[in-house]
């Protein structure tokens, strides 16, 4: 759970997560109600989902909940996996009515740069850690909306990636939030071996549970796009190739037809695959 109020709050001790707040006797469960409650007595403005007023009394800006991520985190478990895209949409719609209803400045769970590895992965199905951390803005084709992966687990991990809407959105966006740096997601402090983010084990980890979401591996968001892809009607076989597990000789010979149809594939992609219940597994992560 996210919230400006921070005196007195603590993570739960029980299996459910719900956290803790001060009281006069002990402590005890924040509770919906009783976060609104604290947070109007702070000066904070609190908005329905839908709602996108400014309200000119409230001097400690204001709070909103969006989308399903906490209560489908707990029916689905790590079956959320795989109704994250649906659910990053919905915020990211509500996120862009606040901004044009006025607000100015709108903090959310995930740091950005986490936001934008979730959405290229669920999009484009890059393994994070060969492929996506190491990755050069050089490799980013933003005017033909290709990827291009010069290294990768396997031989036929090397290719052009065609880009979706959001994917394009979200690279564009994390080229402009890093400038300086060759690199797309160039490391957050001056100590560090290579020059990229090398891990994003701890601060995944930190995210899922201020989102009161059991904990999964970032990797996983590759079973989500291969997911996505066969819930759309794409063939196993052509799945697995998107995926660059499988053997691709075939489609090196015609390099633009592999392009066309990666697209074709793409377009195809489900993005309400929680309305069914198969899933596609990959390989073991790299």
């Amino acid at each position: 759970m996210a919230t400006p109020i921070r005196e007195g709050n603590r993570g739960g001790d029980g299996a459910d997560f719900t956290p803790l707040i001060a009281a006069k006797a002990g402590t005890r469960p924040l509770t919906a109600p009783l976060l609104r409650e604290r947070l109007e007595a702070a000066g904070v403005d609190v908005l329905d989902t839908e709602e996108t007023r400014i309200a000119s009394g409230a001097m400690g800006g204001g709070w909103t909940e969006c989308g399903s991520i906490d209560s489908l985190g707990h029916s689905l478990q790590t079956g959320l996996v795989h109704q994250l895209a649906p659910e990053l949409e919905r915020i990211g719609e509500r996120i862009n009515s606040l901004l044009e209803a006025g607000w100015r400045r709108i903090q959310i769970v995930a740091p950005s740069y986490l936001w934008q590895v979730i959405v290229i992965m669920t999009e484009t199905g890059l393994r994070p850690f060969k492929e996506l951390m190491p990755m050069l803005k050089s490799q980013v084709d933003l005017e033909n909306r290709l990827v291009h992966i010069s290294d990768s687990k396997t031989d036929n991990g090397i290719g052009n990636m065609p880009m979706t809407e959001p994917a394009y959105t979200a690279l564009k966006e994390q080229i402009e939030q890093t400038p300086g740096s060759d690199y797309l997601f160039p490391r957050l402090t001056e100590r560090g071996s290579k020059p990229y983010l090398c891990s994003l084990k701890k601060v995944w980890r930190t995210t899922l549970r201020r989102a009161g979401v059991p904990y999964f591996s970032l990797y996983e968001l590759r079973h989500t796009f291969a997911t996505r892809l066969s819930s759309g009607g794409v063939a196993d076989h052509f799945v697995t190739l998107m995926l660059r597990q499988g053997d691709a000789e075939v489609f090196k010979r015609y390099s633009q037809a592999k392009l066309n149809m990666m697209r074709e594939a793409l377009a195809k992609l489900d993005r309400h695959a929680n309305d069914h219940q198969e899933i596609f597994s990959t390989a073991k992560p790299n």
